[in-house]
């Protein structure tokens, strides 16, 4: 028997290096920063002396696209450098000495050079210049990463000032790679002084990081200081409690959260821009997360901020890392926590509950806006978004939900076709997908594959297809939709694909009420819902007897202590079906505190359902006109976009918009009262958001066919594009009076 070494293409190598960085220069000087502030604090800790505040100093040659982060610290010798940078992805040689540091990966510096051009580490330790060099070199026709360390040589004092260390210290240097923008020097200083990951560092008395333009020179250290104040917070909530792990570790928790005085960048715009939020941070204050924990999108929460520090996060983190099966609790793309790891959902449902009360103290002040418009004015736009949510109604109702076919369910079937499910029970009147499976291994672009039904009370759309242009991943069989309807209920059928000699079968059955057939064993009818605060709500769970009998046990589990379940186990019984083939049980849930998004799971060997809940103070009123736009008003806000939906039901129309402004001024009612290029301004606003925010919900809920599900922005445009192209006469008819 022959045995080989697994070998990785150079592609697959580069990928695992880029996949942590990107091309974000705030996140690739962040590692190479707080490489230097670590070394700082390993000299503190060690009762050595240093300068206070401690200089680290990151120099830009913008002609040449280089960058060199220089620390006046311990230094790296020869032997330092191969223990630390040769095996990649091994625990920080310095935390396994026992060392406090902020490594995490065991990787960032690497990610760094790696990924750019012309990377190497320069340092000066105990009278001696060291030098290492990463690069790539083939290697039997392969690209391959070396790390070439050369041996020791002496220093002298020109290199000690073209370095700029006079004692021990280090010089990372490296030039950006292919597709990485040359940065803006002031709009790279700004986002470096407010990056989440640098802000404890940026606002250290201790520390004093500068960053220079230019060539490197003896007034290389004179640059602009790189510094983070911490808004001012009118205090709202602190906390010191708690939080046991599924494994039984205990992490602290504590805190302030508050209320800045101006509104702040949130969740929008991304971590590298954002400026509001609560900072998380471990117990050597290694920055983790910026997070709202589920409001970071919600227009009433632009003014929260604060800190929260984990203590015992930072250990418990590494030590999931060095598992025999690790863990990664963090996103190694550094974009704080994996939101789907059991960890973050623990925090999750200590942290939300706080940030949902004052998220719903805040909605509660917010009044509905006055309107100076005559009341002509007022019914034509009444009548506009009585239109508007008259879609919002077709697109969300008339057709069933596109079914998510979880990854593990898409497996390529051996005869070419297979629908997902054996059965589906249909209502009456509504077009409901049912998923067909194609192996594109050896189903051809154009084979034909015809579709029929036994009884014409049943018909299916299309009736005939090709399969079109094979896509690149032929180990994940592809999904085709297809859409069968019956108008009168108490009808069984059944639903044919045929392609070449091979053929798939679904039995249909047609009831008068929605019933869901499982995807997979059990699925919960809601992806969200909400509870009032200490009622009682039933969620409704179906179950597939066919791969969960009548008497199995289904247990459940709540997120966090806002939702509590009635009973935590639910026996599937007889009295339980719906249908031959569906059962639905009622599962119970209270209130308990004020949160969004409390994620409530059901399980069964290995079949798993989850849904959302949301607890508020006061039960959700039937929106006004009859449906979810409730209408616009015009806010001045801090955040950089031109309308907003707000959860509420309203339009927001930004008057801080220089476009905006423009057009409707300082008296944005009269304008559009007034003038009928601010009518069209006005239609375009609210036409364009309304479409976004309805479009955006159909694709996700499954309501709309994902064309392009690589690109997702995509279909968000072409549907966008296609509904107002549908509705927009209308919609500008109302609007616009004076033409």
């Amino acid at each position: 028997m022959s045995e080989y070494p697994l070998q990785f293409a150079t592609r697959q190598i580069r990928r695992a290096f880029e996949r942590a960085i990107g091309r974000s220069i705030p996140k690739i000087l962040t590692e190479l920063i707080t490489n230097a502030d670590d070394s700082y604090r390993h000299l503190s800790q060690a009762g050595i002396p240093i300068s206070d505040p401690a200089p680290i100093t990151v120099l830009f040659e913008r002609s040449k696209k280089r960058f060199a982060v220089v620390d006046r610290a311990e230094g790296l010798t020869d032997e330092e450098m191969k223990a630390r940078f040769v095996v990649y992805g091994q625990e920080s040689v310095d935390r396994s000495l026992g060392m406090r540091t902020r490594s995490l990966f065991g990787k960032g510096l690497r990610d760094v050079l790696f990924t750019q051009r012309y990377g190497q580490v320069k340092s000066i330790k105990e009278g001696k210049f060291f030098n290492c060099r990463f690069r790539w070199k083939p290697v039997e026709g392969q690209e391959r990463p070396v790390v070439e360390i050369k041996p020791p040589s002496r220093v002298t004092n020109e290199l000690r000032e073209a370095l700029g260390i006079p004692n021990n210290g280090t010089f990372v240097e490296f030039q950006l790679g292919e597709g990485v923008r040359n940065p803006q020097t002031d709009k790279l200083v700004e986002k470096l002084g407010r990056f989440y990951m640098l802000r404890m560092i940026n606002s250290s008395p201790h520390r004093e990081v500068s960053f220079t333009s230019g060539e490197h020179d003896e007034d290389s250290q004179n640059g602009t200081q790189l510094s983070y104040i911490f808004p001012e917070l009118e205090e709202l909530d602190r906390l010191d409690e708690e939080l046991r792990t599924v494994d039984g570790a205990i992490i602290r928790i504590t805190g302030t959260i508050g209320l800045t005085q101006a509104e702040q960048s949130q969740g929008e715009v991304g971590y590298e821009d954002r400026e509001g939020g609560l900072l998380v941070s471990d117990e050597d204050e290694a920055v983790l997360d910026l997070s709202l924990f589920g409001f970071d999108d919600d227009p009433s929460a632009r003014r929260i901020s604060g800190s929260i520090k984990l203590i015992g996060a930072g250990d418990y983190i590494r030590r999931k890392l060095n598992e025999a099966q690790p863990e990664e609790i963090l996103t190694e793309t550094r974009d704080g926590f994996d939101k789907n790891h059991l960890f973050y959902r623990a925090l999750k449902g200590h942290i939300q509950p706080r940030v949902a009360r004052i998220v719903e103290s805040l909605r509660e002040k917010r009044t509905p806006p006055k309107s100076a418009l005559s009341e002509h004015t007022q019914e034509k736009h009444k009548q506009a978004f009585d239109l508007l949510n008259q879609l919002y109604k077709e697109m969300i109702g008339k057709t069933g939900p596109v079914p998510v076919i979880p990854v593990p369910l898409r497996v390529p079937p051996a005869p070419g076709i297979a629908f997902v499910n054996s059965h589906i029970s249909i209502q009456s009147g509504v077009l409901t997908p049912v998923a067909l499976l194609l192996n594109r291994a050896l189903v051809q672009q154009d084979d034909d594959i015809d579709c029929r039904t036994d009884t014409p009370d049943i018909v299916v759309f299309p009736s005939s297809f090709r399969s079109g242009e094979a896509p690149k991943d032929l180990n994940r069989a592809q999904v085709k939709i297809l859409r069968v309807r019956a108008e009168t209920p108490d009808i069984t059928g059944k639903l044919t694909a045929t392609w070449k000699d091979a053929k798939a079968e679904i039995s249909i059955t047609a009831t008068r009420r929605e019933i869901i057939t499982p995807i997979n064993g059990i699925e919960f009818e809601r992806d969200k819902y909400s509870i009032r605060l200490g009622s009682l709500r039933h969620l409704r769970l179906y179950v597939d007897i066919q791969k969960i009998p009548v008497g199995s046990e289904i247990l459940l589990n709540a997120e966090g202590e806002a939702v509590k379940l009635v009973r935590a186990r639910h026996r599937v019984e007889e009295s339980n079906r719906l249908t031959a083939l569906v059962a639905q049980l009622e599962i119970e849930v209270r209130g308990e505190a004020i949160t969004e998004n409390a994620m409530v799971t059901a399980s069964v060997g290995q079949y798993i359902a989850g849904t959302k809940v949301s607890v508020s103070r006061k039960e959700k009123k039937e929106p006004l006109a009859g449906g979810i736009f409730q209408g616009y008003t015009f806010v001045p806000m801090e955040r950089k976009l031109q309308a907003l939906f707000d959860p509420q039901g309203w339009i927001l129309i930004n008057t801080r918009d220089p476009v905006n402004h423009r057009y409707f001024g300082v008296d944005p009612f009269r304008s559009v009262e007034e003038a009928a290029h601010c009518q069209v301004r006005l239609a375009d606003l609210v036409l364009g958001e309304c479409l976004q925010m309805m479009v955006s919900e159909a694709l996700q809920s499954g309501k709309l066919d994902r064309k392009f599900p690589n690109n997702p922005e995509f279909d968000v445009q072409n549907y966008v594009a296609e509904k107002k192209f549908e509705i927009g006469p209308q919609i500008h008819a109302l609007f616009v009076t004076k033409v």
